[in-house]
């Protein structure tokens, strides 16, 4: 498989959002590189770098996860080669060490369980590892697959009368960005994005930003803003709730709300995101996750020291 550095001019449309060209061109730095590789002319592979550390370069730079992406049917031949070409050109920037954050195990296709047996094959090893929660979408309600404390606490926000709102409109956008920069202020932290980068992604993506919010009496309770980062899957990049309501759990009653909308849309995973804080485990955001019926799904980065 011929290697080439540049930018494809057109969509792919089997990358994942954080593999898009689109998505690279947001976030890229001085050290950042996109490779694509080649067949008969037509791009069979994609792969994004930049040095995070001397000497030290890994994919993504920004975004949940990224690594080598592949167009359904490359053998691993051309895996192999795609990858042993990336390795030669990062050593021509003197580069040491290289490794890829893969998505969560719940996303693999076949494409990405071949990717790892070629990884491995190659020399690379598990570096790290974290826990992303999932939820499956099927025909099966959310609330049934909530604890018990929390169908309490759906039921009730049910009888008091939450709406759920899919939110559209740049103001009412903004407006659910605060709700959540709010509930993070609160707690001591920020939010990696700002407002003006959450709304560039949204003008660059409008298919595959979504914000949600819950009400009550049309006064805003909850928000989230989540990213359909493939076909399959929606990940709830942020949420948040507002102080003042705390007799209910209103983002019981939110990923309810987003759960039906992955099942309208047919989406399959709805994925809640790591439960670190400064990548340490949260023991208490773990067991929110888990209440509302999430489970743990392992988040793998590969490395490879390059001689």
């Amino acid at each position: 498989m011929e290697i080439r550095e540049f930018l494809p001019d057109q969509k792919i449309d089997w990358l994942d959002l954080f593999n898009e060209q689109k998505y690279y061109s947001i976030h890229k730095n001085s050290t950042s590189h996109y490779f694509v590789g080649l067949y008969n002319n037509n791009v069979e592979a994609v792969c994004h770098v930049a040095e995070i550390q001397s000497h030290h370069y890994h994919s993504p730079k920004r975004g949940t996860y990224a690594g080598p992406q592949f167009k359904p049917g490359t053998t691993l031949e051309q895996k192999t080669s795609f990858l042993i070409n990336i390795e030669e050109e990062i050593k021509k920037l003197k580069a040491e060490k290289i490794s890829f954050t893969l998505p969560p195990v719940d996303y693999y296709t076949t494409e990405t369980n071949d990717l790892i047996r070629v990884l491995k094959n190659i020399g690379y090893s598990i570096e790290t590892s974290e826990e992303h929660y999932i939820l499956k979408v099927d025909e099966v309600e959310m609330g049934k697959k909530m604890m018990r404390n929390n169908q309490k606490r759906l039921r009730k926000c049910l009888r008091e009368g939450f709406q759920f709102v899919d939110v559209n409109g740049d103001t009412e956008q903004q407006n659910v960005y605060q709700i959540i920069s709010e509930n993070r202020k609160n707690k001591g932290y920020s939010l990696s994005l700002s407002a003006e980068q959450i709304h560039e992604m949204k003008n660059i993506f409008p298919q595959q930003i979504h914000f949600f919010k819950c009400t009550l009496n049309n006064i805003d309770v909850a928000a989230s803003i989540c990213l359909r980062v493939n076909k399959n899957v929606l990940y709830a990049f942020y949420w948040g709730d507002l102080p003042g309501f705390e007799q209910y759990s209103s983002i019981s009653f939110l990923s309810n709300g987003i759960y039906n909308f992955c099942r309208q849309n047919n989406i399959t995973i709805l994925d809640a995101g790591t439960s670190s804080i400064n990548n340490l485990p949260n023991e208490g955001l773990i067991l929110f996750k888990k209440n509302l019926g999430f489970e743990p799904s392992a988040k793998h980065t590969y490395s490879k020291i390059l001689s």
